[in-house]
């Protein structure tokens, strides 16, 4: 049978702050945690699935759609319910090539998460088109 013993505290998307979250659970409970279900933040998220790993424990989440997540070398406790940013790529490929476009130009904000998802894409493209960063 499993107890499931929820410990919220808001994130704000700060790893610092879901990384003391976790420190705080794993030591002042009495149960031992086998499973971490969150954060819906990626940055939050990638941060925790670096640690757990040392705690023998898995991660879920439902929201972090980051592809760096994807790497099961770095991140081989970690799963998600939700599909990586990343795998909307196929998608975006199809439009292009639907309307014959030949040049697009993609915009993202400079943090990873996003970045990572534009390189995807040109990496994907570069035979057949020129996209722009």
């Amino acid at each position: 049978m499993w107890l499931i013993y929820p410990h919220t505290r808001e994130m704000s998307c700060d790893p610092g702050v879901g990384l003391d979250a976790f420190f705080h659970a794993l030591y002042t409970r009495k149960e031992k945690i086998m499973v971490l279900l969150g954060s819906a933040c990626s940055d939050v998220t990638e941060s925790l699935a670096k640690v757990v790993p040392y705690w023998n424990m898995v991660q879920v989440s439902f929201g972090s759609t980051s592809p760096a997540l994807s790497d099961e070398q770095e991140f081989p406790r970690f799963f998600r319910t939700v599909a990586p940013d990343s795998s909307h790529n196929a998608a975006r490929i199809a439009l292009l090539k639907q309307f014959s476009w030949a040049t697009v130009s993609t915009f993202s904000q400079n943090e990873d998460i996003h970045s990572l998802v534009s390189r995807q894409l040109c990496k994907i493209n570069s035979n057949t088109m020129c996209v722009q960063i």
